[in-house]
């Protein structure tokens, strides 16, 4: 499994997105009491949150390396709250 982290360029609080599954649907949450993303720009990086011990399979390699914590991330505004967001990460193969 993999997490996404928003972090907005306004300073607010990071969203974070926990991917469930083959069919990279996520679910992200804001505060405590927020669910979603709040709109605004913002950088999106990739975590593996696989089982403590365990490294993401190395066809992924590609994706943590562009845009893991270790990279500037992958720009992105949020336009309004939308709950089917679709991320394209470009030649990072996610």
């Amino acid at each position: 499994d993999f997490i996404l982290k928003f972090r907005p360029e306004n300073g607010m609080n990071e969203s974070t997105g926990f991917i469930k599954g083959d069919g990279g649907k996520f679910t992200t949450i804001h505060t405590v009491d927020i669910d979603g993303v709040p709109a605004g720009k913002c950088t999106v990086r990739v975590l593996w949150g696989g089982p403590e011990g365990t490294t993401y399979p190395q066809e992924y390699a590609p994706l943590i390396k562009s845009y893991g914590f270790e990279s500037s991330g992958l720009p992105l505004e949020i336009t309004k709250k939308n709950m089917n967001l679709k991320i394209d990460f470009p030649d990072g193969n996610g």
